[in-house]
């Protein structure tokens, strides 16, 4: 690892950045004037002549389609037929994710078969299976339902490798059920039967063993394969005569538990009560497990699932366990976007505990997500909300964190009354919290500070007791004062957490006890440092953005700030002064930023961010 620091400014870099042997400048590329035209050419010369090692090339790339995909899109798709072969998986996933929303479906469907021919050849290994059922869920997002079913069909190839000991024939299931939940089961049935005869190789009378039995016969039921679930129960029974009592119980309740998931809840039940056992104990805790077998490597949600969800909730006796079901229901709803369907949840959810996380994790979203900090108010202070924890052991971040993120939304709003009592909630809960070192809510403390509550941070400041939380609480009260335009109060904050930084431990944290060798850990008090410095650089790019670009500037050469390591806060204050009415500035710096790239003086990934920056930049002066 390597460590560029200017003044306060450090920069941790995992590549060392390499210097450039051809000497090329700017102007070689542009002549006198800085165009788009250019800007491509001297991509494409970083993109050809850099070293593809670390993934350097390929990083940049990524970030420079990224960019100008919307822009140029023939452009992007040319680059991506040329180095997509070696970029990441998850890079190029996410690439066509995007594309695809651009309503670039060829682009993007080129690209999810790059990835797929990728990941077929790739070295087996424990992550194969599941690597390419991540990217079939992800060509669902984007509507490739074709694209889907081969790469399925693609996963199945692998599944022979992928069986361990203590997990039996996991993925074999997963994918099966993925399979049938799409639409194509007769995928499976070539496969599927021939993996249950390898049940045989489970040593007998094991708990394994019988928990492979039901688990296949839990498919078989949700597919309505009658030969392999026939099959199934057959071995089960024999299962059940000779396996040791307290075994037998176990394997019982996830034949119970697979058979009501399969769609045959009331059948369960009945089964439950004649094996003297019951489908709430079954299912007990058991809630999220089901919906994320249900929706894992996929992005929604399929209307059978909802069906047999609301099958087990009818055939549950108990309230407290129907409301597990409907808590998870609503948290996955709520991830699916589907609010009013939560809304519509709520009343039927009957235990105020129950109620009360779901009407905490709705808020969140609608406060954070909808950003209608109003709507998720009126949730809070419709009805009385239990706060209470229900472990005192796992502390109060559960209730605090979607106060804290309403309260947010509100102080940024203007509603102020609403936000202060929600506010002092939030730091009552944290005074609350018996955990050992409780998570403080550093963006509260910057919207506190950015509504000029300063008094309020000051609350906050008189209640935590490290160095740790101190500078925190002051880091983040500069950061919102600063988007206030209130600069005097920002770097006060600045200087009296850096004040406190002889207090943070100058050792590694207790966290690497050992590492590789040559890796170099930053200690405590480094860590903390450069995280200061981050927001030294937000408060100074709030100058520039704020048309203070003297200040803006001043504060960089009383910092020792790097102009090429922090390239965005440059191209800030020049773009403050181009505003100001001293365009040479701006131009200035996209002539000096652009010599960086190409000295290589700026990391590769970061040079594609830099050649974009320019191409959106309306008040870059182009001519020299």
């Amino acid at each position: 690892m390597r460590i560029i620091c200017g003044g306060v400014v450090c920069l941790f870099l995992g590549v060392s950045l390499v210097s450039a042997a051809h000497g090329r400048t700017a102007q070689d590329f542009c002549g006198d004037t800085i165009t788009d035209a250019c800007l491509d050419a001297i991509a494409d010369h970083m993109i050809a002549t850099m070293p593809d090692t670390d993934g350097q090339r390929a990083g940049m790339v990524r970030r420079y389609v990224g960019a100008i995909a919307e822009r140029q899109p023939d452009r992007a798709l040319e680059l991506i037929t040329t180095h997509g072969a070696q970029m990441r998986a998850v890079s190029l996933r996410l690439l066509a994710v995007d594309l695809a929303a651009l309503g670039m479906d060829d682009a993007a469907r080129m690209i999810f078969r790059i990835v797929l021919q990728n990941q077929r050849d790739e070295p087996e290994n424990r992550l194969k299976v599941l690597n390419l059922l991540f990217t079939a869920g992800e060509m669902h997002s984007a509507g490739f339902l074709d694209l889907v079913r081969e790469t399925h069909r693609a996963a199945a190839e692998f599944l022979p490798t992928e069986i361990e000991p203590f997990t039996p024939f996991s993925d074999h299931l997963r994918l099966a059920r993925l399979m049938w939940l799409y639409g194509w089961p007769e995928d499976s049935a070539p496969w599927l039967a021939a993996t249950y005869d390898r049940i045989a190789e489970i040593p007998e009378g094991t708990r394994e063993r019988g928990m492979a039995i039901a688990s296949f016969a839990g498919i078989a039921w949700l597919m309505g394969d009658r030969a392999l679930a026939d099959r199934a129960v057959a071995d089960l029974a024999d299962f059940y005569r000779t396996a040791p009592a307290d075994i037998v119980t176990s394997v019982r309740n996830e034949e119970l538990r697979n058979l009501a998931e399969a769609g045959f809840a009331a059948e369960a039940h009945a089964r439950a009560t004649a094996y003297g056992l019951s489908l709430d104990i079954v299912f007990s805790g058991m809630a999220t497990l089901f919906l994320d077998g249900e929706t894992d490597y996929v992005f929604g949600m399929f209307p059978s699932t909802e069906a047999r969800f609301e099958g087990i909730v009818a055939a549950l006796d108990s309230p407290d366990v129907r409301d597990q079901f409907r808590v998870a229901m609503g948290r996955h709803l709520i991830e699916i976007d589907r609010i009013d369907d939560v809304e519509a949840l709520l009343l039927s959810i009957s235990t105020p505990a129950a109620r009360s996380e779901i009407v905490l994790a709705l808020m969140r979203y609608i406060a954070r997500d909808l950003a209608d900090p109003a709507r998720a108010a009126a949730l809070y202070f419709a009805a009385p909300i239990d706060v209470t924890p229900p472990f005192a052991r796992f502390g109060t971040y559960l209730q605090r964190g979607p106060l804290a993120d309403t309260a947010i939304a509100l102080w940024e709003s203007g509603d102020t009354t609403r936000a202060a009592i929600l506010s002092k909630t939030v730091r009552q809960l944290w005074i609350a919290d018996e955990t050992d070192n409780p998570h403080l809510h550093s963006r509260l403390i910057s919207a506190l500070a950015e509504a000029g509550q300063y008094a309020s941070v000051d609350q906050w400041l008189d209640i935590v007791s490290t160095p740790q939380d101190r500078i925190e609480i002051l880091e983040w009260a500069a950061r919102g004062a600063a988007k206030a335009g209130d600069f005097d109060a920002s770097q006060r904050y600045l200087a009296t957490a850096e004040s406190v930084l002889p207090e943070i431990p100058d050792t590694p944290p207790s966290l690497f006890t050992s590492t590789p060798p040559g890796f170099v850990v930053p200690t405590e008090r480094e860590t903390t440092a450069q995280s200061l410095a981050w927001a030294a650089v937000f408060m100074i790019r709030e100058m520039a953005r704020q048309d203070l670009p003297d200040r803006a500037r001043a504060e960089v050469a009383a910092r020792g700030i790097d102009p090429v390591v922090e390239w965005r806060t440059t191209l800030d204050i020049a773009q403050a002064e181009a505003r100001a009415g001293a365009p040479d500035a701006s131009t200035d710096a996209a002539w000096f930023l652009l010599d960086k790239v190409l000295s290589m003086q700026i990391a590769p990934d970061q040079a594609a961010l830099v050649i974009t920056a320019l191409m959106s930049d309306a008040a870059v002066a182009r001519e020299r």
